[in-house]
This record gives structure tokens, sequence and C-alpha cells, in this order.
């Protein structure tokens, strides 16, 4: 089981861009505000360390919208901290195939594999982090910590290097510091 006492950071979900979908209105705009709701409260219970409180109300939001990829890796972080092992790992899984394009989750579940000893998988999934954020230097930091441990040297460099550059710019690297990624950090016991 993983130390509950160390969470802090809030989670930062998917900001909609320029071409986001136009707003729901009526009954659906209901269920978005609900939905809305109910991954709040997730995420309320989970930072007070009522982990299966949150657990329960990120399963009912996944309930009212079964494509709700932050709350599949919300409680993918929560089974983590109560050491669901293979609960953990399925909703990481089922983020990433809602939302291919959800960095953070394939972060999420990177720190998660790295933090079993699973630097090869991590790596696979580091990889598909820096290609959508690679300027995140959390990514390139614990990228490089995994192939050092497979023998993976030269990868490690170039990882070391866009980290070093990543840290470069000191708006990035706050920015890095208390988002979603820490989440996980936090949550898999690995000091950032």
């Amino acid at each position: 089981m993983i130390a509950a006492g160390v969470l802090v950071a809030l989670f930062a979900g998917c900001a909609a861009g320029p071409g986001a979908a136009p707003e729901p209105t009526g009954q659906a705009a209901g269920q978005a505000y609900s939905v809305k709701l109910l991954f709040s409260k997730a995420e309320g219970h989970f930072f007070r360390g009522n982990y299966l409180e949150s657990i329960a109300a990120y399963t009912e939001t996944i309930s009212m919208d079964p494509r709700h990829a932050p709350a599949y890796r919300g409680r993918a972080v929560a089974y983590a901290v109560l050491g669901k092992e293979a609960d953990a790992f399925a909703d990481y899984g089922r983020a990433v195939t809602i939302d291919p394009r959800f960095d953070d989750a394939w972060l999420g579940r990177g720190l998660y594999l790295f933090s079993r000893g699973r630097y090869a998988d991590a790596i696979d999934d580091f990889d598909q982090a820096a290609a959508l954020d690679p300027r995140n230097p959390i990514v390139h930091k614990y990228r490089a910590l995994a192939c050092d441990k497979v023998g993976r040297l030269r990868e490690a460099a170039v990882s070391r290097q866009a980290y070093i550059h990543c840290n470069t710019a000191p708006e990035e690297a706050e920015s890095a510091e208390g988002g979603a990624p820490a989440r996980e950090l936090k949550a898999l016991g690995i000091e950032n």
C-alpha cells in the first residue's frame, strides 16, 4: 500500500481548446453539470484522504459519462493508493483508450509502471506523454530514470537533456510542479 499522507497537488482537467464542442443545452446541459459536480465531489473526497468515497464518486461519474477519461484516471490513482493494483492499471488503461490525447493519463500510467519496477513499459507510456506534451519536465525526468534502469543509456542522456531544457523556462517548471502529474508522484510514493 502507498502512503496516503503525502497527497497534495490539484487535479488539472482537460482544458477545452479553440475547437471545443459547443456548450450542451437542455437535458444534456443538466447531465453535463451533474457529471462535473460528481467529478468535483470525487476529487474532494480524494484530497481529503477519503479514498473509498472518492472511488464511489468516480464510479458514479463514470456511470453517468462512460467516456470521462479524467474520472478513470482519478479512480486509478485512488485504487493505487489503496493497493488495488489490477484495478488501478485497468483504469489507467481505460483513460488512455478513451482519450489517447490525454497526456496526463499516459504520464500517470507511466509513473504507476515506474513505481512498480516495470521500466520498459513505463518508457512506452512516457514516450506517448512526451509526444503529446514535449515540454513537460516530469515526463523527461522519469523517462531518463527508466532508461537508466533498463540500460538504454543514450536515450537516458537525451531525456536528461530534454528535462534540463524544460526546466530553463521558469513558467513551465512552475506549472509542472502543481499540476496533474504531481498527483501521481505523491500517490505513488515517487519523489519529484
